[in-house]
């Protein structure tokens, strides 16, 4: 698992941090995730760099938080075969919740999401499973702005070396990872 700390990006000129300075302070956060095919030139014997099997074959899940201009504000890679909840708390562990509301879809709709959220003084948008006993009330107005992290998976998806994952290292198309999602606002 490759972990992009609040935009991390190395890519042989130095380091470049991403801070709060340069997103300005926001009130919306919006997690998804996203799968890569991943090309049979990238699956090699080298192991543990985010590529997994699911039924529709190799694949690399992004999993993103971003903020209601789009920006990407932190980032996982996994394997395809990893759900979307599982790496929730990871990605708000780095994050200051409090007076932020959270857009998610259904898949996020866990107590243990829903309870990490409220203790950290973030208020909570996300829908309940339809077998659900116990329904929460969200805001369904607020909920209509979720668009907003399916267009950025859209945008990035654009670039033809993150549709499909070409890199053997995980690092590498993380790289790639952060410099579409930096240059879709360009």
């Amino acid at each position: 698992m490759r972990v992009g700390a609040i935009c991390l990006l190395t890519m042989g000129i130095g380091t470049v941090f991403i801070t709060n300075s340069v997103f300005g302070e926001s009130s919306l956060i919006e997690i998804d995730s996203t799968f890569c095919k991943v090309h049979q030139s990238a699956c090699s014997a080298l192991k543990n760099q985010d590529i997994g099997s699911s039924r529709g074959g190799k694949n690399t899940k992004i999993h993103v938080l971003v903020n209601e201009r789009m920006q990407m504000i932190n980032v996982v890679l996994t394997g395809g075969q990893v759900h979307d909840s599982e790496k929730a708390i990871e990605l708000f562990e780095r994050i200051t919740l409090k007076g932020k509301t959270v857009l998610a879809d259904r898949a996020f709709s866990s107590e243990k999401i829903r309870n990490y959220i409220e203790k950290e003084g973030g208020k909570v948008c996300i829908p309940d499973k339809r077998n659900y006993k116990i329904q929460h009330d969200f805001d369904k107005e607020m909920y209509k702005k979720r668009s907003i992290v399916e267009r950025f998976f859209q945008r990035i998806k654009n670039y033809r070396h993150i549709a499909t994952r070409y890199d053997k290292l995980a690092e590498c198309f993380l790289n790639f990872v952060f410099l579409a999602a930096s240059a879709i606002h360009f």
